[in-house]
């Protein structure tokens, strides 16, 4: 277990930090799941970001105000990515 904590997890810590990244913006871009469970039923029962701009821009022909929330998801992404790096970040270098 030492070995593990301070040789191997010091080498793999990079790598984790963009995996969680990665995971991160994934997972503020879940569309497909929510999209598929509430097909049948009411829309507002999950209602995800990606979603919301789907149904704005697409289902109530509200263009501007599905762009405009684009626009802010895409902002709350890059804001979080760059937080979580930093910290993730920080963490590894101790």
């Amino acid at each position: 277990m030492l070995q593990f904590r301070r040789i191997t997890w010091p080498l793999i810590w990079p790598v984790t930090v963009l995996v969680f990244t990665i995971q991160l913006i994934l997972q503020l871009k879940i569309f497909d799941q929510v999209y598929l469970f509430t097909q049948g039923s009411r829309v507002d029962v999950n209602m995800v970001m990606v979603f919301y701009i789907l149904r704005q821009a697409f289902q109530l022909n509200k263009g501007g105000l599905g762009a405009a929330s684009a626009v802010v998801l895409f902002l709350v992404i890059v804001v979080l990515s760059v937080l979580q790096f930093q910290v993730l970040r920080a963490r590894g270098q101790r």
